[in-house]
């Protein structure tokens, strides 16, 4: 079957038509059925009523190319050949269109026009942009005057005729679907007839609409495909090859359909393939079909396939914009614009270079029409000539030729500054007009000189009116120019073809005359005297021949009527004008008008001005005199004819006509005063005062048109006194309350008297006047010996300012000269003092001082409250001298004195006093400036270092040794002092301080344990006053906290007739070891740290037994004391000099038998060896009666004579001296404790014996 609808294959259709009709007959198809597939995808249609095919999308077709592929079938089934077309949908109106430019080619040299300028030539070059492939319809105003196809580069050009005047030519673009657009309106003016040109028109922004929007519908059901995209290829060439993997497709038939061109092959192998094709330029539908061995068609698959091997196109430079003086310039054109905008067509959618000679300025991309815009604000272009160019780049890369070069010239110097040479009165008489000339042509004509060819604009009082360009050879120009009525100020300003203005020309100034107006007289004078005095419209004169003036234009002429009749005329002369009335032969008395005409350099001539009326009186008035009881003082009282007054401006009264001038004059007729009469009366008081002198008085009468009358007949003598009394002398204040009186200080003077007397001397005779504040408060008379004084009667207000002056006054009021104001404040409130403070700012201790304490500060700081303005004084009592004084400002004081305080007590009194004496309460306070260094405090006698640890306790001596880890430091200093602690030889920072208590005692431990070995500390004190004395001498002593070493025991000895024998135990009866002895004495043996006390204890009954030392070779032996006979459990125990202790047991128990066998033997008990007992009475002990009472090694194995002394608690034992040496005893450290008794050692200075003393015995050395 063949396709029915006859539609070529590859057919494209453009539409903007949402719900496209198949253009198919329905009457083929009427004895089979359809289907039809957009983009691969079956869809739905109905037949109209016009048979014609309508596809049911119920949706709009998306917008792009859609393959439509359509296929029949007979009532057999079998399809047809499909029909396969494009279908372009679009929706969006092209691209805006613009008329890019305008060329006026009808000179030599083409000519860029902008919108809104003057052309002469009727056909010019319209060139713009559009969307490539569209038609452009070009309309003048309503009328199609021409349509265009737009070019591949989205350009397009037409040659209108214009008509004459103004021409608005738009372009409306068209795309294949129908859609359309339209440019902004391009004004261009034709006029080929010689004319001015008209004012420059500021260019409209062109811009550019934006596309239609379409409105998204609901996604139906079964959504209609969207377009489909073209495959791309930049070299035509299409190859194909598939494969298919049913077996049964073996030999089937593979159609490929290029633009309706069949190709053929079979399936082989399940595989096909063709020859590769070579496709031209352009978009290709491409319809893959597939027939199986049965002859059924499969679906056709179509696809799109755009072939483009054309490199762009040469792209053009339609337009460099002048964005500064808004137009299009001309290529080799100048401008001002160093940044112009650079507008073209290129190959839609492809990138453009744009160059300046061969530097690349930067690159744009062309939109969808080709257009492009390129602004080179981006780029820095210096020198003035640049040829600019561009080339294009597609989207394979690949270039196009270089654009034509566009040359345009920068130039932003303005021109020569133009000028105004003249100007031509055209109107009546032809007449040359130079500036500030008048003139009745109200459009003269203007010329001058600018910059050659320069477009030159005339100003009239700062508007633009007209302009014209200056002759491109000479510069001249010439111009009409309208003037308003008056002056008006021309100026021109020379625009060159760049824009750049020059500065405006010299001010030409030219005054429109009008038709004169209505005139005005400007006054009337009476000119009888020496000065002319003004005659108010309407007033009187006397003067027949009065100065008429008033103000005009040079050269007018005035004409001046009396009563209507001309009595001559003036001209104006430096824009004013008067005339004198000439006498006039009988000109009576009485009303009479004057007006006047102005007639201008041009004959015309005005209306009569408004009547300038006077009253002509030439009758003099008749004279008065002064009266009695008329002239008074300055206080309001007569002065009486001939009689003295001080007054030198007395006041003059009477009565007179309305409008006369009253002058009094003296004897020489010099005026004193003048006045008007108002209202029947007048009233004179003379602006300047008279002399001391006697005048005699009278009165001249001035009507109001200057008749005067005789004088006064009966003159008033008047005496004027003025001479002042003499000056007071020795005016003076007194205080007389309180401790501070005369002499007054200050200004204003503070004082407390309410009731102050105010006195001095002046004139015997004279009175002088009390000022009080600005007020006279009293007269007090000056008596005979030239004295005066005076007091308030009430107290004067408190805490405010009063000034007293006096001033001299004699019998007629003259009034000397015031004395100079006395200013005094009157306070009699108390003062108050509170809150002192006084501050130690030097040492250690910066505090605010107790009183009765003690400072280091040789000048602490004094501070509190008092009243303000108040003085505070600090008063030592005891010598009876002021420390110091200070101002209170503000209500606070403070005061550090400036010479040193010297060291001693002080007993101050402090108080607060006024300006005017009044004294506050006084505030004691006493303090004790103490510089004194504190001795270094001695050890021993100022302090001690206590070991509390062990078995050696008590007091720790220089160099000594101690197992307490934190012993303890006692001494005593005074209350409030502090005692500072240093070790190890640093004595720049203290470890510790402590304060002394009350009873003047103080002690410190150490807060850690003290490490082992040897330690170092000295004690300094600082006082109450904060002065730190010196540092003791060092104290030094070593911790041994370590028991002793190795101490052991290495056998038991007997020593019976010389022969010595180890006892060593036996087991006894009972199985347990015993060693036995018939040595009462045993001797026992070790080894041990060198030095140290070894001890041998009983320990059932913990008595010592026998005591000795380690020996240099570490070894020791001793021997114990006489023992009963008895079985004996001994520890051993080893004590080095710190006290530090080991004990060892003797691993078996000591058997004493020294009892022969046989029968018992009774003999007396030896007396005890080496023992010294004392009664509560005490006794002496020297170094011999230790040697004849002691016994060798009694106690300890160390070579000397030994002895103990006990006795009752508290007696005294004295240890004296054998020589007259000091110091022959000397106290070991620690103690000794035997038999649960504690004992002191003492030894002799050569160590030869040694006691133990019981150690609650008082023992004296």
């Amino acid at each position: 079957m063949s396709n029915p609808f006859n539609i070529n294959h590859g057919t494209v259709f453009h539409t903007n038509d949402p719900f496209w009709t198949l253009p198919l007959d329905g009457q083929d198809a009427a004895n089979g059925r359809v289907e039809v597939y957009i983009n691969g995808k079956k869809v739905d249609f109905v037949i109209d009523e016009n048979d014609k095919y309508v596809i049911d999308f119920n949706q709009p077709l998306p917008e792009g190319k859609h393959v439509v592929t359509v296929m029949t079938f007979d009532p057999a089934g079998n399809p047809s050949p499909p029909g396969v077309f494009l279908l372009d949908v679009d929706y969006t109106p092209p691209v805006k269109p613009e008329i890019l430019r305008v060329v006026d080619d009808s000179g030599a040299d083409p000519y860029y026009l902008t919108s809104g300028e003057v052309t002469k030539d009727g056909a010019p070059v319209l060139t713009g942009s559009g969307e490539p492939g569209t038609k452009v319809k070009l309309m003048n105003g309503t009328e199609e005057v021409g349509e265009v196809e737009v070019d591949s580069l989205g350009r397009w050009q037409f040659t209108p005729e214009l008509k004459e005047g103004t021409n608005t030519f738009t372009v409306v673009s068209i795309d294949k679907a129908g859609n359309q657009s339209e440019s902004d309106p391009f004004n261009i003016y034709l006029n080929e007839k010689p004319a001015d040109a008209p004012e420059e028109i500021a260019r409209q922004p062109v811009t550019q609409d934006t596309a239609p929007v379409v409105q998204e519908e609901e996604t139906p059901v079964d959504p209609i495909p969207g377009a489909m995209a073209p495959v791309l290829s930049r070299d035509g060439v299409l190859t194909f090859d598939g494969y298919l993997v049913d077996p049964q497709d073996e030999g089937a038939l593979v159609q490929v359909v290029v633009d309706g061109v069949i190709y053929s092959t079979t399936i082989k192998d399940l595989q096909w393939s063709l020859d590769a094709l070579q496709l031209e330029d352009g978009l290709h539908v491409v319809d893959i079909r597939y027939t199986d061995l049965a002859k059924n068609p499969g679906i056709p698959t179509q696809f799109l396939f755009e072939v483009d091997k054309t490199p762009p196109e040469q792209p053009v430079i339609l337009q460099v914009y002048d964005d500064v003086n808004g137009r299009n310039l001309s290529p080799m054109g100048s401008t001002n614009d160093t940044t112009p905008t650079l507008v073209g067509v290129s190959e839609p959618h492809s990138v453009v270079y744009v160059y300046r000679g061969d530097r690349e300025l930067g690159s744009v991309e062309a939109d969808a029409n080709g257009r492009w815009e390129f602004d080179t604000s981006t780029v820095n272009l210096t020198g003035s000539s640049h040829q600019f160019k561009v080339k294009a780049q597609d989207k394979y890369e690949r270039e196009s030729i270089f654009s034509d070069t566009f040359p345009v010239n920068f130039d932003i110097a303005p021109p020569q500054k133009p000028t105004i040479g003249g100007a031509s009165d055209d109107v009546g008489t032809p007449t040359e007009l130079v500036s500030n000339s008048r003139t009745d042509d109200d459009r003269p004509t203007f010329r001058g000189q600018a910059e050659n060819g320069s477009l030159v604009t005339i100003y009239v009082n700062g508007e633009a009116v007209a302009s014209t360009y200056a002759d491109a050879m000479t510069g001249n120009w010439s111009l009409d120019a309208p003037l308003e009525a008056g002056e008006n100020i021309v100026t021109v300003v020379a625009k060159d073809s760049a824009g750049n203005e020059s500065e405006a020309s010299d001010e030409f100034v030219l005054t429109l005359a009008e038709d004169p107006n209505q005139p005005l007289i400007g006054g009337l004078f009476n000119n009888d005297g020496d000065v002319p005095v003004a005659i108010a419209n309407g007033a009187d004169t006397n003067d027949k021949t009065p100065l008429l003036t008033g103000e005009g234009v040079d050269g007018d002429i005035i004409k001046v009527f009396l009563d209507g009749n001309e009595i001559g005329s003036t001209t104006v002369k430096d824009g004013e004008w008067s005339f004198e009335l000439p006498e006039i032969d009988g000109l009576q008395d009485g009303e009479h008008a004057l007006t006047i005409t102005v007639t201008d350099e041009f004959d015309q001539t005005s209306d009569l001005s408004e009547p300038f009326v006077f009253n002509l009186d030439t009758q003099a008035p008749d004279s008065i005199d002064i009266g009695a009881g008329t002239v008074v003082d300055d206080e309001g009282n007569p002065i009486e004819e001939g009689v003295k007054t001080g007054d030198d401006k007395p006041t003059f009264t009477g009565e007179g006509t309305d409008g006369d001038l009253i002058t009094i004059v003296d004897q020489d007729n010099n005026p004193i005063g003048s006045a008007i009469v108002s209202e029947g009366r007048w009233e004179i008081t003379p602006e300047e005062g008279l002399d001391t002198g006697e005048y005699d008085l009278g009165i001249i009468v001035t009507d109001p048109a200057g008749n005067e009358s005789e004088k006064s007949e009966d003159p008033f003598k008047l005496i004027v006194d003025t001479t002042p009394p003499e000056n007071l002398t020795d005016v003076v204040l007194k205080d007389n309350t309180g401790p501070i009186t005369d002499p007054l200080t200050g200004d204003p003077a503070l004082i407390d008297d309410p009731r102050p007397e105010f006195s001095g001397r002046g004139e015997a005779g004279s009175s002088v006047i009390i000022i009080v504040d600005g007020e006279e408060v009293g007269t007090v008379q000056v008596n005979d010996d030239g004295e005066w004084s005076w007091q308030p009667a009430d107290d004067l207000e408190e805490e405010v300012t009063h000034s007293f002056v006096a001033q001299p006054v004699d019998e007629v009021g003259n009034r000397g000269e015031a004395t100079a104001p006395i200013n005094i404040i009157v306070d009699t409130s108390p003062v108050s003092l509170s809150a002192l403070v006084v501050s130690d700012n030097e040492g250690i201790y910066q505090n605010d001082l107790v009183s009765g304490d003690k400072t280091d500060d040789t000048t602490p700081t004094f501070s509190g409250s008092a009243t303000d303005g108040s003085t505070v004084f600090i008063v030592d009592k005891l010598t009876n001298t002021i420390i110091g004084s200070v101002q209170v400002n503000n209500g606070s004081w403070t005061f550090t004195p400036e010479a040193p305080l010297d060291q001693g007590n002080y007993e101050l009194e402090i108080y607060a006093q006024s300006p005017y004496g009044v004294q506050s309460a006084k505030t004691e306070f006493n303090f004790t400036v103490d510089l004194s260094t504190p001795e270094a405090p001695a050890f021993g006698t100022d302090f001690d270092i206590w070991d509390d640890v062990g078995s050696i306790t008590g007091k720790i001596t220089q160099g000594g040794e101690t197992d307490d880890v934190r012993p303890e430091f006692k001494g005593t200093a005074e209350k409030d002092e502090v005692i500072f602690i240093y070790a190890d030889g640093d004595t720049e920072t203290a470890i510790a301080s402590i304060k002394v208590d009350e009873s003047g005692e103080w002690s410190w431990m150490p807060d850690t344990d003290l490490g082992e070995g040897e330690h170092s500390y000295q004690v300094a004190i600082r006082d109450a006053a904060g002065n730190m004395g010196a540092i003791s001498e060092a104290i030094e002593f070593t911790v041994d906290v370590q028991a002793p070493l190795n101490g052991r025991m290495e056998g038991i000895w007997t020593n019976i007739g010389g022969s010595n024998s180890s006892i060593l135990p036996d087991p006894d009866g009972e199985g347990e070891y015993i060693a036995q002895s018939k040595d009462n004495s045993p001797v026992f043996s070790g080894r041990g740290e060198i030095g140290t006390l070894v001890t041998i204890y009983d320990k059932d009954n913990g008595n010592a037994v026998a005591s000795g030392y380690v020996q240099d070779t570490g070894r020791w032996r001793i021997e114990t004391i006489e023992l009963q006979d008895a079985t004996y459990n001994f520890a051993i125990e080893f004590s080095d000099a710190a006290g530090n202790t080991e004990t060892i047991d003797v691993e078996f128990p000591v058997k004493i038998d020294t009892t022969p066998p046989g029968p018992p033997i009774t003999a007396p008990i030896p007396e005890t060896r080496g023992l010294f007992e004392i009664d509560e009475q005490g006794a002496a002990l020297s170094v011999n009666d230790v040697l004849q009472q002691g016994q060798q090694d009694l106690f300890i194995n160390s070579g000397t004579t030994q002895l103990m002394v006990t006795g009752k608690s508290g007696a005294v034992l004295n240890l004296e001296d054998l020589t007259n040496d000091q110091n022959e005893w000397q106290q070991a450290n620690g103690s000794v404790t035997v038999g649960g008794v504690e004992y002191n050692v003492f030894q002799s200075a050569g160590k030869d014996v040694e006691l133990l003393v019981q150690q609650d015995l008082n023992t004296q050395l």
